[in-house]
């Protein structure tokens, strides 16, 4: 077959799923399995002029199959329409999004120091587990500034479930003062809190 497109090696790639397909349908194989039956030309691949291990990755990227423990099944099916595929997906970007953002505020070589913007301001982030009160708050946010700065933004991150503790520590210290907050995450056992905070770092 022959398919346009800028993902690498998509027609090799389609041609291993839908032989997967044929042979497994929903059930789990591993790429051992698969070699060791494609020994010859089956089910519309040959694995002399394929690199299948490599198509069995980058199905896995593309999200057209599922892996674990060494086990591969497919996780969007060739007779599903494109809304049944768009839904499989979403869950999928939507976790990339949240690790690259994570990751680029995270990150100490980020152009914006790593910190995290919100209503057109930045904030740097800080998780609440390595806080132990108000004035370790505090001590950390002035880390962030330099000389000649007189205020500082702060987001404390936290589990939805320490919602409460955050607010308790913002309210024991007069010079935080809270912006807003938000949370963030798409299952409801695992959400992140977070606070936005404007602090005073100048005590006269």
């Amino acid at each position: 077959m022959s398919t346009s497109s800028s993902l690498p090696d998509l027609d090799e790639a389609v041609d291993c799923y839908l032989a997967v397909w044929r042979r497994y349908g929903d059930d789990p194989f591993t790429a051992d399995a698969l070699l060791s039956e494609f020994e010859a030309h089956q089910h519309g691949i040959d694995p002399a002029t394929v690199d299948v291990p490599a198509a069995l990755d980058l199905l896995t990227a593309y999200g057209l199959l599922d892996r674990e423990d060494g086990e591969y099944w497919v996780r969007c099916r060739p007779d599903e329409d494109v809304d049944a595929w768009l839904e499989q997906q979403e869950r999928r970007i939507e976790r990339l999004h949240r690790a690259v953002r994570t990751a680029r505020e995270e990150s100490p070589d980020a152009g914006n120091g790593g910190s995290e913007q919100y209503l057109g301001e930045q904030y740097a982030p800080v998780a609440f587990d390595d806080v132990d009160d108000a004035a370790d708050l505090l001590a950390r946010a002035t880390e962030s500034l330099s000389g000649d700065e007189r205020a500082a933004r702060l987001v404390v991150r936290a589990p939805g479930t320490a919602a409460g503790e955050v607010q308790d520590v913002v309210d024991r210290s007069e010079r935080l003062e809270k912006v807003g907050s938000a949370v963030e995450g798409d299952d409801p056992d695992d959400l992140e809190f977070r606070m936005y905070l404007r602090v005073d770092v100048d005590e006269e």
